[in-house]
């Protein structure tokens, strides 16, 4: 008889709206993880849509070193068009980065150095309107922030998680969709999934940081037609 021994506990994803996952095997032998991206702590049903949550997209499992990690499934890479690559850009102040923008996209940055002290992505931004990500170099975390995305109800608004840097370097892969946000942190070891319910026209996408930071960044727009 096979016996279960724990190891370590792992919060499969630390975001503000993952529920009740659910995996399937592939005929190739993956096993592919969907979740509902919706809370029972927030409200069900928001004023401004006819639904309450969506699915995430598919995640392919794989174990690294005791964890299970996340990745997008393979098959989302034959939906890419119009990327768009920057490599080793220093950022300081607020910075927009031409054609680094939309509301469907699949975003990979690279965070490099160690001169700087907390680095910040908005996303879905407009003049009125935006979502948050910010690395906080000191405290190792993690952090989303829709404070500013639109909710009009009471609603819970940030999240933190803490996170290892590797070498002095941060990979992220983060999946904009219409009112969603998906935050892969190197290579999966960790996900952040979280809904906004910002106007679709809020496409804007901006970098800052305290000090210089190194960045590599791929944008690819997602076309499911």
């Amino acid at each position: 008889m096979l016996k279960f021994t724990r190891e370590k506990v792992q919060c499969v994803d630390y975001g503000l709206d993952f529920y009740a996952p659910q995996t399937m095997e592939t005929e190739d032998g993956r096993r592919i993880l969907i979740g509902w991206m919706q809370s029972w702590d927030n409200p069900m049903y928001p004023d401004t849509q006819r639904y309450s949550g969506m699915m995430t997209v598919p995640r392919e499992l794989s174990m690294k070193g005791g964890r299970i990690c996340q990745k997008p499934v393979r098959e989302l890479e034959n939906y890419r068009s119009n990327v768009i690559s920057y490599d080793n850009i220093c950022i300081h102040e607020e910075t927009e980065l031409k054609c680094i923008s939309g509301r469907s996209i699949d975003l990979e940055i690279a965070l490099k150095g160690n001169e700087y002290g907390k680095f910040r992505i908005k996303l879905a931004a407009d003049e009125k309107y935006y979502s948050e990500i910010i690395y906080d170099k000191d405290e190792k975390t993690l952090t989303f922030d829709r404070t500013h995305s639109g909710f009009k109800k009471d609603t819970i608004s940030t999240r933190s998680m803490y996170v290892s840097d590797k070498k002095d370097v941060i990979n992220l892969r983060i999946l904009v969709d219409r009112f969603s946000v998906e935050i892969f942190v190197n290579d999966g070891e960790q996900v952040m999934t979280s809904l906004i319910y910002t106007p679709v026209d809020a496409s804007g996408i901006s970098f800052a940081s305290n000090g210089n930071t190194h960045l590599d960044v791929t944008k690819y727009d997602i076309e499911v037609k």
